[in-house]
């Protein structure tokens, strides 16, 4: 072979190896736009905890779609499992029954939520201000889900945890969730006198 024929060999070579750089960096960076824009296009449904007042301080459980697709299948499951009532407590009064009833299917497996749209939220109270501390301060729920065209994404997980709430049973009442519990604690106090009123006996009425 002589100089002429071994340099064309060698740019050939090198001409076939740039092309097949080129093809090996297009397809990798045609395979992550593709990964990107599925992710972006993906049902992002989270799970946190609000402080809301609902006849007195209330914690609230929230299951929310910040995606911009639909969520299919959705399944929420708590670690460790939500607690029982205390003892003295009615277990038709107890929050966390109330959530578990929602999510959680009698034989203890995820209860699946058919749809979930974008920016819809599913609430349900969790536990009262005044009872948090016969809660776990943390339970973490695991959220899986599928993608409006069938797609199981991975699952993600969300702390619950009560020691981070915007504001605690130790609120003030100069805070808005102490000036708030005042009202609640005012109109129940209002409504048990309105019912007392109502059961006494009239003037001129005599009892039998």
């Amino acid at each position: 072979m002589d100089v002429a024929t071994a340099a064309e060999v060698v740019s050939a070579l090198g001409t076939l190896g740039a092309v097949v750089t080129a093809v090996w960096f297009g397809t990798r960076a045609l395979r992550q736009a593709s990964a990107e824009a599925a992710e972006r296009n993906r049902p992002m449904v989270v799970a946190e905890l609000r402080v809301g007042v609902l006849r007195g301080a209330v914690v609230w459980f929230v299951l929310r779609n910040n995606g911009p697709v639909i969520a299919r299948n959705v399944r929420v499951t708590f670690h460790p499992d939500l607690p029982p009532p205390p003892a003295g407590v009615d277990p038709s009064d107890w929050k966390a029954t109330r959530v578990r009833r929602r999510f959680v299917a009698p034989d203890g497996s995820p209860r699946i939520i058919p749809t979930l749209s974008p920016g819809q939220e599913l609430t349900q109270d969790y536990v009262r201000v005044g009872e948090m501390n016969s809660m776990p301060d943390v339970i973490r729920a695991t959220v899986q889900c599928r993608g409006p065209d069938g797609r199981e994404w991975p699952a993600d997980e969300f702390a619950l945890d009560l020691t981070v709430l915007p504001e605690t049973p130790a609120a003030s009442s100069a805070s808005v969730l102490g000036r708030l519990t005042q009202i609640a604690r005012t109109l129940e106090q209002l409504e048990g006198h309105v019912a007392a009123m109502a059961q006494a006996p009239r003037d001129g009425e005599t009892g039998s």
